[in-house]
């Protein structure tokens, strides 16, 4: 079919017709042939000539033979550099830049579980060290929690509450005694009624000024004044609490058993003198304890809630006993203590003890000590990484008296929160003596 153009009447020679149909494709041309390839065979490479194989395999020897040099050298060269954790030698205690990890104070708390199961008394204990003493802190179960939640006030419903689950209710209960003393609790200590009678045993009677005359039961009474306990009775004496009677005033009774104790303990000289295991529990404690002076007190607290029947605790009073009572505290929580590297920087004298219990009062944990990188250093410096930190480097600033900087680095080392290099602005001329790169704060005193 064709169709006729629409400007057929304009050109003067006709109509003209133009064909529908495409004019024919030409065919594809085909791709060029490539010659025919050759079937032979393929000639090896020529061989290197013999000279080139023998030195090749004598470098080879020769690299062999030289790993153990290059091992010795390289040993040599990280033993020599000075950057980072390596030294050319072993520092000593009265080298420039020596430090030491502080060992944390040995912590536990003894919980006291009358005859009928129930927590009748908690008692906080901490070790002063290798040469014995320590503390015994007497907490009553009806002290305010430090952080009050619902249906949770005070030690004694922190119990309460889970007492289904005597695990988890002991571990609820060491728990909050750590958060209301800010230390780290290390072991969970069980005492009954027939654990302190065996405890006992080995140095009865306990010979006690009684201070109350008191009716414990089974139609036994003890007078005021000097008695003495069987083992079979310290529990019940203990347990005991009288008509209208205020936990101080029970929590008195249990400083006078616990003192008497431990004094007879120390006098008998006897190895089995306390029974039970020799590196944990109360066989541990008790026996460290008794090997030195102990300080005994009871929680601060102010006035009793008679309608939360809550006693509120003295909080400042509570810093001040732990900051006696415990020379290196760990956090109760993460972050409830910031860490310290508390250097000397005037000379290789240990650290004064007053030193590190300002930095504990201040809610600090001392976790190295050691000597500063140079000696003869005038004004202090404290160095933080963490800009959080910036408002507690200055209050700990202010409060040792220090003259120097305080400055934010942020590529100081991040294993403590702060560094403080002591300067004579804080130590004076000389550090006051004591043994170079001594690592353990002072002890507290005991009675």
């Amino acid at each position: 079919m064709a169709t006729r153009d629409e400007n057929a009447d304009a050109d003067p020679l006709g109509p003209v017709f133009v064909s529908a149909v495409p004019p024919p494709v030409p065919p594809p041309v085909p791709p060029p042939v490539p010659a025919p390839v050759s079937r032979g065979r393929i000639s090896p490479p020529a061989r290197p000539p013999w000279w080139r194989r023998v030195a090749f395999a004598l470098v080879l020897l020769l690299l062999v033979g030289s790993i153990p040099a290059l091992a010795v050298f390289g040993s040599q060269l990280i033993a020599d550099s000075q950057d980072g954790s390596f030294a050319g030698r072993q520092l000593l205690p009265s080298d420039p830049g020596f430090e030491a990890q502080v060992e944390p104070t040995s912590t536990a708390v003894a919980i006291h579980f009358d005859g009928d199961n129930l927590p009748t008394a908690v008692t906080f204990l901490a070790l002063s060290g290798a040469d014995g003493g320590g503390s015994v802190i007497f907490v009553p179960l009806d002290s305010e929690v430090s952080e009050p939640v619902y249906g949770i006030g005070d030690l004694r419903t922190a119990y309460q509450t889970v007492a289904g689950d005597p695990e988890l209710a002991k571990e609820r209960l060491a728990s909050q005694v750590s958060r209301l003393l800010n230390v780290g609790i290390d072991e969970i200590i069980e005492l009954s009624n027939p654990g302190w009678e065996q405890l006992v045993a080995p140095v009865v009677p306990l010979r006690i000024d009684n201070p109350d005359a008191m009716d414990i039961g089974y139609g036994i009474t003890f007078p005021s004044g000097p008695i003495e306990i069987p083992a079979d009775l310290v529990g019940a004496y203990l347990s005991t609490t009288l008509p209208n009677e205020s936990d101080l005033n029970r929590l008195n009774r249990h400083a006078v058993v616990w003192e008497a104790w431990l004094e007879q303990v120390a006098a008998s000289g006897r190895d089995d003198a306390v029974p039970g295991e020799t590196t944990a529990g109360i066989g541990r404690f008790a026996r460290a304890l008794s090997a030195g002076p102990v300080l005994y007190e009871t929680l601060p607290v102010n006035d009793f809630d008679p309608v939360a029947r809550v006693w509120d605790v003295d909080v400042p009073g509570v810093n001040r006993l732990v900051t006696e009572a415990v020379a290196s505290p760990t956090a109760a929580v993460p972050g409830s203590r910031f860490t310290v590297r508390l250097l000397n920087g005037v000379s290789a004298d240990a650290v004064p003890g007053e030193i590190v219990r300002q930095v504990v009062g201040r809610g600090g944990a001392v976790t190295i000590l050691g000597n500063g990188p140079e000696f003869g250093t005038d004004e202090t410096t404290i160095v933080y990484a963490n800009p959080k930190q910036a408002d507690v480097a200055k209050l700990l600033a202010t409060s040792l008296g220090a003259t120097g900087k305080v400055r934010l680095d942020r590529e100081a080392p991040d294993t403590v929160d702060l560094t403080i290099v002591l300067g004579r602005d804080v130590l004076g001329s000389s550090s006051g003596g004591g043994t170079p790169g001594a690592t353990t704060p002072d002890p507290p005193e005991g009675n």
